[in-house]
């Protein structure tokens, strides 16, 4: 089992407390921090991650800073709930 997978299983255990929610953001938590936001991504293995929880805990979502859609695009995950706020 890899790091983020024992990640993702600590987490569980946390949330199996019903109901649960994961709130996250996307840049610096979801995605490593670049120099220029467009050029942020998320990886495979966290969406991968993200899937799994959603079968899980009762709501997972993202909130950002973001655009909504530009966040649905960067992330790729459509079962999660987004929140973004640009400019709010």
């Amino acid at each position: 089992m890899n790091s983020i997978e024992l990640a993702v299983e600590a987490a569980a255990d946390v949330l199996a407390f019903a109901p649960a929610a994961l709130v996250t953001d996307v840049d610096g938590t979801l995605s490593r921090i670049v120099a220029r936001p467009e050029f942020a991504t998320v990886e495979e293995p966290i969406k991968d991650s993200l899937r799994v929880l959603i079968e899980r805990v009762s709501l997972v979502a993202v909130v950002t800073g973001r655009e909504e859609e530009v966040a649905r695009s960067m992330v790729g995950v459509p079962e999660l709930v987004y929140v973004g706020n640009y400019a709010l």
